[in-house]
């Protein structure tokens, strides 16, 4: 009998195979082997409380809602949540009281990992204001990947995480560039040198705001020259 080790700082992974699951019960996805590709559709119906729905649900994934739930303002966190879904582009259509009960589900559920088993690395806040300390903890080398940045974010028309990844992925940069590079974002959004993916947790911020934090940090360093 195989032996199943869990582990409650791993529930990301194991929340992401369910919604796999789900996926391939809606035949959204699908395995190369059938056998297999069955056997994950049936587990996937007999794990249901009740009778899935006709037609797929809309899905969060569960680090969208982990990097969601805490960028969110505390007051009216479900509508606030639903504004920035559908501004990413998660959410495209009008959702149905089900799936409006899994959205809020997911939310609370990720807001009581962070709360008590997520990893340092998956907990952040926002910084409110630059400091001297962040602002001179940024390699200068990294200043004009930086300004490409904030120009080719600026053309988005999309405020999406995989519009803001593709931006990333176009700059070219070195290996000590490439650390750099997320540890500049890191501080000066986050104030630490680390964390999780940072496209997700950029697309639930304002467009607009994530700009003037990398124009802030542009304006300091021109004015070092």
């Amino acid at each position: 009998m195989k032996r199943i080790v869990l582990s409650l700082e791993r529930v990301p992974l194991y929340v992401d195979e369910y919604d796999k699951a789900e996926r391939i019960y809606y035949g959204l996805e699908a395995l190369r082997d059938t056998e297999e590709n069955e056997r994950i559709s049936k587990s996937y119906y007999l794990a249901q409380l009740r009778e899935p729905p006709s037609e797929p649900p809309i899905q969060l994934p569960y680090l969208h809602a982990v990097a969601l739930i805490q960028v969110l303002p505390k007051h009216d966190m479900v509508r606030e949540a639903l504004k920035r879904l559908e501004k990413t582009g998660l959410i495209k259509s009008k959702i149905t009281d089900f799936e409006l009960e899994r959205i809020k589900r997911r939310l609370i559920n990720a807001q009581n990992w962070i709360a008590s088993y997520a990893p340092d690395r998956y907990k952040i806040s926002l910084l409110p204001h630059l400091t001297a300390q962040v602002l001179r903890s940024i390699d200068r080398d990294v200043i004009p990947l930086l300004k490409e940045l904030y120009d080719k974010l600026e053309e988005l028309e999309e405020w999406t995480e995989d519009d803001i990844k593709q931006v990333m992925m176009s700059i070219k940069r070195t290996k000590h560039q490439e650390r750099e590079f997320f540890k500049a974002l890191y501080l000066m959004f986050f104030g630490r040198e680390y964390g999780p993916r940072i496209a997700p947790y950029l697309s639930f911020i304002d467009k607009s705001w994530v700009l003037n934090r990398l124009r802030e940090v542009l304006k300091y360093y021109a004015k070092q020259e």
